[in-house]
């Protein structure tokens, strides 16, 4: 008996059925990869954290002494002393990991905290890597954060030629930028975003570290209740006229806030209690100060 074949109407529902499986399987498919490109990645970054480790032991003296202190080395510094392959690859770019992508080793509480910057690559970065050529340890972090009004002195930065020897501070030229433009010094009077490039020559090959400098508002406005500062507690008489006191604020750069604050109170005067008004304000740079008042509701 001859088989049977498909109709048209058949043809057309298998093919419809096959579409909807794709369309459910295709998003399944692309999750799974990007996981697994995800997953390798991470796996990648703990290989340079580990290579970074590898390199403080050979390189203890260089290491930060103090607590909170910091330096910071390049990804090419590893590559060049043979501590990572030179060909690590970023798996989600499917580019090379570049050679200023900074790891900041920092001294906490007698051990050392590594960590890959690789969200804060700076720009004009190549990946490739000169095994004759000088590398440079930022001493410090790259990048610093100074309040507004206060002096800033450059960590400065630590460079070796590619047989180890120690290069001489008047061999490493120092630039600064603000907004695109070179300048003289960093003023820590007014809020900008500076950048400093150290820059070595060594057997015909440059390299180069750059630090941001940022100077920012980080200091909170202050609020004033009653000649307060701080907090104080007050008393009041059960049922008495009792008025919410009166709040004042000041900032360093925007001045005259006592139109920002907000207040918020559970004071009930009927009631003999303990209660609070506290009295907040934020400043333009999102530093916020707030001020508890406790007040005592007491009978008479």
């Amino acid at each position: 008996m001859k088989a049977k074949g498909f109709t048209l109407i058949e043809l057309m529902g298998i093919f419809v059925l096959l579409g909807i499986i794709v369309l459910i399987l295709t998003p399944v498919i692309t999750d799974s990869l990007e996981n697994s490109k995800e997953t390798t990645y991470d796996a990648q970054i703990k290989q340079i954290k580990k290579a970074a480790q590898d390199w403080s032991a050979n390189h203890a003296s260089d290491l930060p002494v103090d607590e909170n202190d910091s330096i910071t080395i390049t990804l090419g510094a590893l590559k060049q002393g043979g501590y990572i392959d030179k060909d690590i690859q970023n798996p989600i770019t499917q580019e090379l990991f570049p050679n200023c992508m900074y790891i900041d080793i920092k001294r906490y509480k007698n051990n050392y905290v590594y960590t890959v910057l690789d969200d804060d690559i700076p720009s004009g970065c190549s990946s490739e890597n000169d095994i004759y050529g000088p590398s440079i340890i930022l001493k410090g972090g790259s990048s610093i954060e100074i309040n507004l009004n206060d002096s800033f002195l450059d960590p400065g930065v630590k460079a070796t030629s590619s047989s180890g020897s120690v290069i001489d501070d008047e061999n490493i030229t120092k630039t600064i930028e603000k907004d695109g433009q070179i300048v003289q010094e960093i003023d820590t009077t007014n809020i900008a975003t500076y950048t400093i490039t150290y820059q070595v020559t060594s057997n015909g090959t440059t390299a180069s570290v750059t630090r941001k400098v940022i100077i920012k508002d980080k200091t909170a406005p202050v609020i004033t209740v009653n000649n307060h500062t701080s907090r104080f507690t007050m008393e009041v008489i059960k049922d008495s006229d009792f008025t919410i006191p009166t709040a004042t604020a000041s900032d360093n750069v925007d001045g005259n806030l006592t139109n920002e604050i907000i207040v918020q109170s559970n004071v009930n005067i009927n009631v003999a209690g303990t209660y609070e008004i506290e009295y907040s304000v934020t400043d333009k740079s999102g530093n916020k100060r707030s001020l508890k008042v406790i007040v005592n509701v007491i009978e008479n």
